[in-house]
Parts: structure tokens; C-alpha cells; sequence
């Protein structure tokens, strides 16, 4: 499969606009305006750090982007859900600044529901077998990235709190929980563990939010959750999301879905019909990758 690929940010941006369609007939022209604005950086820079950075100026109404965009697939994927909690803050921007503080794990919501519009709407539209391969395989490295490597981090923080309180620790000792955690959610299905993860992850030294990994658990599944919804009644969803995020930071976050999507999220259902989702994913790329391989063997027979 095509590994080493370059999307320029024009066609990514394309990519983005066209996805928000989907969701608002406004998205595509206020993404340009905030290109056009300024409020979006890029670039590749000498000592710059790669990654994504979003920040709602609350004072001048006005979000911001800090990234620097590689051309991957991944990179493309990640400016998204920048995107995604740019659009957030932007439906909100009349709000008084009290109904606009929003709990992190809401806000990831709006970002990783952006970033899986963008993975349905190009295996959609794939031009070839490989493309839509290589899209399938690119979200399926999101799911894990946001849902088992963050599961990891945040078990790992709990025990460390836990054992934290009876008093200080070792490095052996941080380790050993690090390594603890990465096999209950890993298993055997990795080549080895990292128990050094807690000393290179700048998440872990945040002091103003301990559990800084959980909101991204939160996000990815409950985006894949509300992705069923909408595939459910796709003529009225646009509006009631719209609203949903409009109110995020108006109500707790359980009224928030029982209000607009008449769910509890306190119970079960809707959580695993987000895991659901993402195991359906697993099962079309295993069946994409075997029509794959059966078509390369019949052409060099």
C-alpha cells in the first residue's frame, strides 16, 4: 500500500470545508475566513514542534490554531478536529463568557466528531481500493491512538494518584504502574512496553488538570456514538448538533444529551453502540484487505 504520501493544506483544507457541508452550509466559508483572518498557523518552522493546539480567545471572540501540518493523512486528520473545536467556538462566540466554559471532554467531542466526518467522507468517495485501504487504516490508528493508548494514560493516572497518597514513589515504582496499565489495555498485541511513557508526555506535568487524558476517551467514543445517530435521521441531525453544541456550556453534560438526543449517557447503551461502531470499523477493513490481497494474487498469477 501507498505509505509515503503529501496532501498540500489547500486540498486538505478542501477536504475539511467539504465535510463541513455536512453539518452547517456556513462551515466552508467560515473556515476560509479564519485562513484568511490569520487565526490559523501551519507552517513548518526550524524548532517548531509538530502537533496541533486550539485556543478559543474569549476576549476577542476569536479562535486560534497553533499546529504545524506535515501533508499525512494523520496530519490532515488532526487539523479536523481543529477545525472541529474552532467551529465550536465560533457558534458560541455571542455567548456570555459564563455559558461558555465548557468541560474539556465536550469540547473533544466537537473536534473528533469533525476528524470522523472527514475518515467517512473519503473512504466514501475513494478512488481506489487503496485509498479507501489507507483511510480505513489511518482512522482505525486514530481509534486506537484516542481510545487504547489514552485508556492506558488514564489508568495510569488513577493508580498513581492511588499509590501517590500512601507516599512518594519511585521511579521503579511509576514505571511498574505505567507497565501495568499498558498490558491491561494492550495485552499481547504489542512488540514491547514503554514504562519510561510517563516521563516524555507533557499531558502527565499538567497541575491545572490532573486526568488530562480522559476527555479524549470521552470524545473519540461519544463522537462514533453520535455518528449512529446521525446516520439514523440524517435530515434533522445538522440542527439538533448545531444546538447541542450551541448549549454545551449551558447545562451539565448529562441534561446536555438528555435534552437534545434523549439519551442517558449515565447508562450503558450509548457508550457501546459507540464501540460498536469502531469494531464494525475493524470488520470492513479486514474484509477490504482480503479483496485487496486476493485481486494482487490473481494479477500476478
Amino acid at each position: 500500500l501507498r505509505r509515503e504520501i503529501h496532501i498540500p493544506y489547500e486540498e486538505a483544507l478542501d477536504k475539511i470545508k467539504e465535510v463541513g457541508k455536512v453539518l452547517d452550509e456556513r462551515i466552508p466559508e467560515t473556515f476560509e475566513l479564519f485562513v484568511e483572518k490569520g487565526w490559523v498557523e501551519v507552517r513548518q518552522l526550524p524548532g517548531k514542534q509538530n502537533g496541533a493546539f486550539f485556543q478559543g480567545i474569549l476576549s476577542l471572540n476569536e479562535p486560534r490554531i497553533f499546529s504545524t501540518y506535515l501533508g499525512s493523512f494523520a496530519s490532515m486528520s488532526q487539523q479536523a478536529i481543529m477545525y472541529g473545536h474552532a467551529w465550536h467556538f465560533w457558534l458560541q462566540r455571542e455567548l456570555p463568557a459564563q455559558e461558555r466554559k465548557i468541560p474539556r471532554a465536550l469540547m473533544e467531542v466537537a473536534g473528533h466528531f469533525f476528524a470522523l466526518l472527514l475518515f467517512e467522507e473519503i473512504q466514501e468517495k475513494a478512488a481506489s481500493m487503496e485509498e479507501k485501504l489507507e483511510a480505513l487504516w489511518q482512522e482505525l490508528t486514530f481509534i486506537s491512538n484516542y481510545v487504547i493508548n489514552m485508556g492506558v494514560r488514564f489508568d495510569f493516572e488513577r493508580s498513581f494518584f492511588e499509590e501517590r497518597r500512601k507516599g512518594v514513589l519511585s521511579v521503579t515504582k511509576i514505571s511498574n504502574l505505567l507497565s501495568e496499565a499498558w498490558q491491561a489495555w494492550y495485552g499481547e498485541s504489542t512488540a514491547g512496553i514503554d514504562p519510561y511513557l510517563w516521563i516524555n508526555r507533557g499531558q502527565f506535568y499538567k497541575i491545572d488538570d490532573y486526568f488530562y487524558n480522559y476527555p479524549y476517551i470521552f470524545g473519540t467514543v461519544c463522537a462514533y456514538g453520535l455518528s449512529e445517530i446521525r446516520h439514523r435521521m440524517p435530515e434533522v441531525f445538522p440542527k439538533i448538533y448545531s444546538d447541542f453544541l450551541f448549549n454545551s456550556g449551558r447545562m451539565s453534560v448529562d441534561d446536555l444529551f438528555k435534552k437534545f438526543f434523549k439519551i442517558d449517557i449515565t447508562q450503558p447503551e450509548f457508550w457501546e453502540s459507540g464501540l460498536k461502531a469502531m469494531e464494525r470499523k475493524i470488520s470492513v477493513f479486514e474484509a477490504e484487505a482480503r479483496k485487496y490481497s486476493e485481486k494482487a494474487v490473481m494479477e500476478n498469477t
